[in-house]
């Protein structure tokens, strides 16, 4: 991956293990990183420890299924940066059944 330094990120669903995991990667190769999840105190504390080794975190509370969140995180991601790079959205529904 190359360098993502001064590149703004957001990540859906960062508290599951797939999305923490690209979260984590983003920042550890310079990007700000928005993480974002249902449980506030789940994605708090990926920021947490993105920030204890010098990345740049923010956590904010969206569900990645609720379209008004959506909006709403997004926005606020362009709103305090001026832009917004790079989005991933964490969250799958899984297949659907075959009959």
């Amino acid at each position: 991956m190359s360098s993502l330094k001064g590149k703004v990120a957001a990540v859906f669903a960062a508290s599951g293990a797939i999305a923490g995991a690209v979260a984590q990667s983003f920042a550890r190769h310079g990007a700000k990183v928005y993480v974002s999840g249902r449980d506030l105190k789940r994605v708090g504390a990926l920021a947490e420890d993105i920030r204890h080794w010098g990345g740049m975190a923010i956590a904010v509370k969206a569900d990645a299924m609720n379209e008004k969140e959506i909006d709403g995180f997004l926005a606020r991601v362009v709103e305090e940066n001026g832009r917004l790079d790079i989005v991933f959205n964490g969250k799958w529904r899984g297949c659907p059944r075959r009959t």
